[in-house]
């Protein structure tokens, strides 16, 4: 197998453009602002909720009255939002991205479409833990246990069937909107980018097709990963590797339930089902350095889709050719871009635990706890986008150093001069000097 290079400092390098480049910069700033604004909005409604549905119990456990409570709600919802618009729109005034409409635009729609995908989420989320609690009641219920009267009156009197039905459907309702945002984190990102550095696509706008190409592409990669159709020895290795662990789980299974059910078991059996167990986690290790693998070529799929091809497949066999001989350069920049995110959270935590202390000192809590809040908010989304954009950039640069490598490869390959063919004039031999007579006088 060869192995390739590739410059992975530099990649790393690069994905810190979105810090020297205006372009980029102004990108980063309206994710960043999307991100703070929507987290507000959303942090908000959650405390109006929270309130109406346990603002009761928070009144009688703290022995403050209810209006009490929501005055100090309402305290710390406007404190929040007036710590947002002065950080988010000073920093607009500073930059001058105030005066230009695409990215004001851009912004609104990044806000209210995280407020809606992310909200849709935590909706469906506490539908879902709520139906759970009805779940939970009726098993109290019936098994004659009582339950804390508040819960009582809050959970709903519903059969164990239809509420497992609608936390089912929750579920997958919140699961689709959350994986929506993250489409507009990947593709739709990456769309933007490759824009802003003047690379034109289709992936610039945010479009319900868009949503639907990057569930294909999920999918491809994820199924890939799992089973390598792109490489019929892999795909082999993978389902030798799959079959045995399944037989062998399938045999620990068994002795575990011998040894469960039979109580004279031997000192044997029970050394027989741990050893089972054991083996098989053997060929899991080596599908899961298998997959691993897929997954490491399989690096630059979203570049490939945006920048080369039309279709999900397409794009999956073009990155699987692009990447041939890239692997140990592909893990090596995983790693140390994941040491970089590392870093940059460990700071981030370290900020909002500073701004934390006063909450738990008790100090000046009205305040305080608005504070820590937007802090957090401010931290994390800054945090995130930097973690983002450098994902989306460094995928960016190894895809650019791979064609680039490609090319100076095709370069080298020098075409050799074919020998004209021998003319019949060039195969004749040539003529020999005939001496001249020289008369005798």
């Amino acid at each position: 197998m060869v192995i390739k290079e590739v410059d992975v400092f530099e990649v790393i390098k690069r994905s810190f453009d979105w810090a020297r480049e205006p372009s980029l910069k102004k990108l980063f700033g309206a994710f960043f602002a999307g991100e703070v604004f929507s987290s507000v909005a959303i942090g908000i409604v959650l405390a109006i909720i929270g309130f109406a549905l346990f603002g009761g119990l928070l009144s009688s456990t703290l022995g403050i009255e209810s209006m009490g409570i929501l005055t100090l709600v309402a305290i710390g919802c406007i404190l929040i939002i007036i710590f947002a618009a002065v950080v988010v729109f000073l920093s607009f005034y500073v930059m001058g991205w105030n005066k230009d409409q695409n990215f004001m635009e851009l912004t609104k729609k990044l806000t209210i479409t995280k407020f809606l995908s992310y909200g849709a989420f935590v909706v469906c989320l506490i539908l879902a833990m709520y139906f759970g609690g009805a779940i939970y009641k009726q098993i109290m219920l019936s098994a004659g246990i009582e339950i804390p009267q508040f819960l009582s009156s809050v959970l709903p009197n519903l059969p164990i069937s239809i509420s497992i039905v609608l936390i089912i459907i929750f579920s997958i309702i919140g699961f689709f909107a959350m994986l929506f945002w993250t489409y507009i984190q990947s593709l739709f990102l990456m769309g933007k980018i490759l824009e802003a550095k003047g690379m034109k696509n289709d992936f610039t706008e945010i479009t319900f097709e868009g949503y639907v190409r990057y569930i294909k592409l999920i999918v491809a990669n994820m199924f890939t990963s799992l089973f390598n159709w792109l490489n019929k020895k892999i795909l082999a290795v993978q389902i030798i590797l799959a079959i045995l662990t399944i037989i062998l789980l399938v045999i620990a299974a068994g002795q575990f339930l011998n040894l469960l059910t039979n109580e004279n078991a031997s000192y044997v059996e029970r050394v027989a089902a741990l050893g089972t167990a054991s083996i098989a986690l053997i060929p899991m290790l080596l599908y899961f350095i298998i997959m691993c693998y897929n997954g490491l070529r399989l690096i630059v799929t979203l570049p490939v889709r945006v920048l080369e091809t039309k279709g999900t497949v397409d794009a999956i066999k073009k990155t699987w050719d692009h990447t041939r001989g890239y692997a140990v350069a592909a893990l090596i920049t995983m790693v140390l871009l994941g040491i970089v995110i590392f870093v940059i959270s460990m700071v981030g935590s370290i900020i909002e635990t500073i701004f934390q202390l006063p909450v738990n000192l008790g100090l000046l809590i009205v305040v305080s706890i608005p504070v820590y809040v937007f802090v957090a908010f401010l931290v994390g989304g800054l945090t995130g986008n930097i973690t983002l954009f450098n994902t989306i950039l460094a995928q960016i640069a190894f895809y650019q150093k791979i064609i680039d490598a490609e090319k100076a490869e095709k370069a080298k390959i020098i075409v050799k001069p074919v020998a004209a063919p021998a003319t019949a004039a060039a195969k004749r031999p040539a003529a020999k000097p005939v001496a001249k007579k020289t008369s005798k006088k």
